[in-house]
Parts: structure tokens; sequence; C-alpha cells
């Protein structure tokens, strides 16, 4: 990968439908070897996929709520924390927590069935949440752009089925 290649994917991660064209004008390049760049990126494995941000205000939900929890079984526990409504993201972690839990609340009785629930779950010994409100569309509300590449597509799937 050289710097054009990084420049490419920099223009891709700030904007996933951004026109080949526009990339090339911006870089003083070709479209058709951006185009073939982002072909070899792809077939390297460079560029797993496209991605698109979703204003979660605009169909209905008011904010995030980050769940820390501690678990006897973490194994378990996440497989009960990735079937609940409004998860976005289950991840384990390391330190006081075993498990990071990003979920997205329409309101306030949503934030506390949310918390109830992932109380209540077995070997659950402790859940601490903290609450951010939707200042940019997601996933750009929670990550920068540079780490876009780490939210997949499918942790973003359960709040696509709530639409």
């Amino acid at each position: 990968m050289n710097e054009i290649d990084r420049r490419i994917m920099h223009e891709l991660i700030n904007d996933a439908q951004i026109p080949f064209r526009r990339i090339a004008l911006k870089l003083g390049i070709s479209p058709e070897t951006v185009r073939k760049r982002y072909e070899k990126m792809k077939t390297e494995g460079i560029i797993n996929q496209s991605m698109i941000s979703v204003n979660l205000e605009k169909i209905g939900y008011r904010g995030l709520t980050f769940l820390m929890i501690a678990s006897k079984d973490i194994a378990e526990t996440i497989i009960y924390l990735k079937k609940m409504r409004n998860v976005i993201c289950v991840a384990k972690t390391t330190g006081d927590s075993d498990i990071l839990v990003i979920a997205v609340s329409r309101d306030i009785a949503g934030l506390l069935s949310l918390v109830e629930g992932a109380k209540m779950l077995p070997n659950v010994d402790r859940v601490e949440i903290f609450l951010s409100t939707l200042d940019a569309p997601f996933p750009a509300s929670i990550i920068t752009p540079g780490m876009a590449f780490l939210l997949r597509k499918s942790d973003a799937k359960s709040v696509l089925d709530q639409v």
C-alpha cells in the first residue's frame, strides 16, 4: 500500500459513497486509477466493505447507551446480550469489566428496560452505564472516521432490523 492508496482509503472512510471521479479530482489522478487501486485493495482484503451512516434520531432513537458488564461466564452472557433488542455491538474487554455493550434507546423507559434486562441475565455481577446523545449519524456518533473500519455490518444489523 502506498500513499495514493492511503489517500483513497481515507476518502472512502469519510464517505463510502463518494464517486471515484470526485476522489480522482481531489487527488489529481484519473478515475480509472482510483477504480483499479480500489479493486486491488478489495482483492487483497484491505477494504472489506462499504458502510452507511444512519441518522438514528430520524428513525426514533434519542441516545446511545454504553453498558460495562462484569460476568462470571463471559461467553454465555455475550450470547444473551446479542439477542437483546436495540443492541448494536457486544465486545469483550479487559479491566474492571468483561463486556462492552453499545445499544440505542428511544426513551428513558427503553433505557431502563435494557439495563434491567442486562442485570437479570445469568452470571452478570455488575452493570455500569454511560449515556451519550446522538450528536452525529451512527457510527460516526461513537467512532472517528479513521476507526470506521472496526465496525462490521453485522454489528449494526440489530438497529436496522428495528426500522
